[in-house]
């Protein structure tokens, strides 16, 4: 009782899911015979059990012994050996074979003439029954780059019972003209039994706009908020205004308020010339809540969830998708967005909320009937409703009407009226007209009435714990066509089948009680035979689809990227170590006779990059020096280095000294380089090389051993650098 009582929180309350159950199962262990026995048992409870499609939640499938990426390694293995006849084949075959297990399964395409695949549509039969129940509002909007062909994506989407986004169909477009969205609309449409949505939300795009106007013409059209501010900040480039624009879109007032405040936000930035705004203006009714307030959007005011769908996807599919992995993984990703709204089904029928408001009786009855999410906004309204102050208006036979206004702000007053014998409650705000939930001028008229009951008015039946079932029983055509009857219970049935038999197939005693209980009713139903649903689909030989050009403006990255220059010369094609203006230097085109003691580079097979090949292998290391400490050195000054990664014939690393000689009358200091346990080729008459200090590389080529050479050379470069 103590944390139920806290006031103080810093969080919000975790749910209750005790009930101080009697239900136990005790054992111990018999020494004597070294067996484990029952010592209690009750099998009583004081509470419902957990619904058999939940039972999964209380563990996971991360204890499977196997994760997630082989799971899908595994499937994505298998789905690559079932391809054979041509990506667009396998695709319609994919949903063929869908067809053929979900009766409500719906698919639809078209070809070219030379039998190449074109737009493709297709939903479930799931995806079907979650539109009869939320498919009053939908949002919809394309993406790219989803698919190696390159065909633009569009998901229909809306809103379920837990204000989650739910998924509705996909199609895959060839172009985005006016004529292919009227094609998708009328598809979707079609799917969906010829039940077409009340509110559209798109972002404003002028070919979907054209096309709902005429599929869908008494459908209310609101565009995204989000683009409408991205425009303005675009074309009106000041702060101060996108401000004023912003509650413009979004605040909760009058319309005749409408013309007035606009009027005089462009005359406070100076834009009454403006023809954005002009145009803008046309189209206030689509994207001003003013106009819109009255109209049932279920927290949908832009198209972000659209955005939450791509953002997900990516997971799930490519640009390198082939058809057929395109539509696999977008099915896996439409079962996870399905597995969130079963946990959250699981937390609003298997947990209580806390409660935390003063109005216990109205937070009680709403925890009663709407979910988790809902009640959350709802609890809000109901604490806000202790902010504000009521006076009555006016007082008939059996209406009251009020005003309310908020506590330090009197200009911020709306009217409630009650109708004391219908138990209605209306209030100018149309927050219950626009979200479908009280708002907290109703809460405060009914304390203010003493109504201790919750309105059956103010229950909206899509935000309530049983919407899908309340949906499917009121929503069922009665009197409509033969075969739309049919496929709606055929799909409602086989539903709840699967989950029958995902179920009963996990333990040998279900699996043959529910067989039995099956084969009963089968045959106590063979005399109510249903008709066969045959396929929205016929198998073809269609070609693969050409990859498309994707609407819109074309990508801020540059495909060229900047080439990395040499150090040296900076000049591209090549690096420091290939430079050819270093190289010159320790490669002299001058060939020398042998009896001079030189040879050329030509006879001693040199090449510039042989040595930047081989000399990246070798490490010098200094160990020791000797003679006058001043630079430079005087004659007779050694170091002495060991060159370590390339072994001479003796199996030893190369060592060698190095002797700085000045030569003060020409201005130059040499070095030798002198290999000192190298063994020297037959035709080698000086085992040293002279270099220039002032010069990078040698002035000239040594005869005789070209692993002692290549290795002076690296000295050098090591020196030098």
């Amino acid at each position: 009782m103590r944390y139920l009582d806290l006031d103080d929180r810093s969080r919000e309350a975790r749910s209750l899911t005790r009930t101080k159950c009697p239900a136990q199962l005790r054992v111990k262990l018999d020494y004597g015979c070294g067996r484990w026995k029952v010592s209690c048992f009750v099998e009583s409870h004081n509470h419902d059990l957990t619904p058999p499609q939940f039972a999964h939640l209380k563990g996971g499938y991360y204890h499977a012994g196997f994760t997630r990426k082989d799971l899908y390694n595994h499937i994505d293995r298998y789905r690559q050996s079932k391809v054979k006849n041509g990506d667009a084949n396998e695709a319609i075959n994919y949903l063929i074979g869908k067809s053929n297990n979900d009766p409500l399964f719906f698919g639809k395409y078209t070809f070219t003439s030379d039998e190449r695949l074109e737009p493709i549509f297709w939903a479930d039969g799931q995806s079907i029954i979650d539109y009869h129940c939320f498919g009053d509002i939908v949002a919809f909007d394309s993406t790219y780059k989803k698919n190696k062909y390159k065909k633009p994506l569009v998901i229909f989407s809306g809103r379920n019972h837990h204000r989650q986004t739910v998924i509705f169909d996909s199609g895959l477009l060839s172009d985005e003209t006016t004529e292919m969205y009227k094609w998708l609309l009328e598809s979707f449409v079609e799917a969906m039994g010829g039940k077409s949505p009340k509110v559209v939300i798109t972002d404003g795009d002028l070919a979907m706009r054209d096309a709902i106007k005429n599929v869908l013409p008494d459908a209310t059209h609101r565009f995204c908020g989000w683009h409408l501010q991205r425009n303005a900040c675009e074309n009106i480039k000041n702060p101060n205004f996108l401000r004023d624009f912003k509650g413009l879109i979004y605040d909760n007032n009058d319309h005749r308020d409408f013309d007035r405040r606009l009027a005089a936000i462009l005359d406070k930035h100076n834009l009454i010339r403006s023809t954005w705004m002009e145009k803008t203006y046309e189209t206030g009714a689509m994207w001003s809540h003013c106009f819109l307030r009255d109209k049932f959007f279920g927290y949908i005011r832009t198209t972000s969830q659209c955005k939450g769908i791509n953002s997900l996807i990516r997971f799930y599919v490519n640009h390198k998708n082939t058809l057929i992995d395109f539509m696999d993984n977008l099915d896996r990703a439409l079962k996870e967005y399905r597995n969130n709204e079963l946990i959250v089904d699981f937390k609003s029928q298997c947990s209580e909320p806390v409660m935390i408001t003063s109005l216990e009786v109205y937070e009680r009855s709403a925890s009663c009937y709407f979910t988790r999410n809902i009640f959350k906004e709802i609890c809000n309204e109901i604490q806000s409703a202790g902010a504000l102050n009521i006076k009555v208006l006016s007082t008939t036979l059996d209406k009251v009407e009020f005003s309310v206004t908020a506590l330090g702000d009197p200009a911020k007053d709306r009217q409630v009226e009650v109708d004391r014998g219908k138990k209605l409650l209306l209030c100018s705000c149309k927050l219950f007209e626009s979200c479908g939930i009280p708002c907290s001028h109703v809460f405060c008229a009914m304390k203010f009435e003493n109504i201790l009951e919750f309105p059956d008015s103010l229950i909206y039946k899509r935000w309530t714990k049983n919407a899908k079932n309340e949906f499917i029983s009121t929503e069922m055509p009665v009197n409509d066509d033969v075969e739309r009857v049919l496929n709606f219970r055929v799909g409602a049935l086989a539903s709840n089948c699967n989950k029958l038999c995902d179920i009963a197939c996990k333990d040998l005693t279900d699996f043959d009680e529910i067989q039995s209980e099956l084969v009963n009713l089968v045959i106590c139903l063979q005399s109510r035979k249903q008709g066969k649903s045959t396929p929205n689909v016929n198998v073809e030989g269609i070609n693969d689809p050409f990859v498309v050009k994707s609407k819109g403006a074309p990508s801020k990255r540059s495909s060229w990227r900047k080439k990395r220059a040499c150090s040296n010369c900076h000049k591209h094609g090549h690096y420091y170590k290939r430079c050819p203006d270093l190289m010159q230097h320790s490669v002299k085109g001058n060939p020398r006779n042998r009896s001079d003691g030189n040879a050329s580079a030509k006879d001693l097979d040199f090449s510039p990059e042989r040595f930047a090949n081989s000399s990246s292998s070798f490490s010098i290391k200094f160990e020791h020096h000797s003679g006058p400490k001043t630079k430079p050195f005087k004659k007779g000054g050694i170091r002495k280095f060991t060159v370590t990664g390339m072994r001479n014939p003796k199996g030893k690393d190369n060592t060698f000294d190095e002797v700085k000689e000045s030569q003060q009358d020409k201005g130059h200091s040499f070095t030798n380089y002198k290999c000192v346990n190298d063994v020297m080729d037959e035709k080698c008459d000086t085992p040293h090389v002279q270099i220039d200090v002032r010069d990078p590389l040698p002035s000239s080529m040594p005869c005789g051993n070209k692993q002692g050479s290549y290795i002076a050379l690296f000295a050098s470069m090591h020196r030098t650098l």
